[in-house]
């Protein structure tokens, strides 16, 4: 146990530790593409190539990066409100997505660059929206 007035000297002495430690170590999160593509594209590659392929549990998904896409609709969902169904415009093509523990960020849903995996939660195969 530590004793409130001993707080400054915890902070300070874990500071000095970070410092050593992770010196030169990059904290910044990383997100693995593999390809960047516009929503409407990758429409069709799912249609011609992807239906009916099995999904395996725990199999790494394809990253996509996509650009200047802007939300044409957000609201919360789930039972505590975590995560954000949307939907995505590009280009006048329009999908359906979820954002898993976005929910506090419902508010911040203008135009951008986003990055998306591609997975079907429900019949166990990919199927093209």
């Amino acid at each position: 146990m530590i004793l409130t007035n001993n707080i400054p000297i915890l902070y300070e002495r874990l500071l000095k530790i970070a410092e050593t430690k992770l010196d030169g170590v990059d904290l910044r999160p990383k997100i693995d593409i593999d390809a960047e593509v516009t929503l409407k594209d990758l429409r069709a590659a799912l249609s011609e190539t992807c239906s009916g392929w099995p999904v395996r549990t725990g199999q790494s998904a394809a990253g996509f990066c996509h650009r200047k896409v802007k939300s044409v609709g957000c609201r919360t969902m789930g039972s505590d409100g975590g995560h954000l169904r949307l939907k995505l415009e590009q280009n006048g093509m329009v999908w359906d997505s979820v954002a898993f523990g976005f929910g506090p960020h419902q508010s911040k849903c203008p135009t951008r660059s986003i990055s998306s995996t591609i997975s079907n939660s429900t019949s166990g195969t990919v199927n093209p929206p």
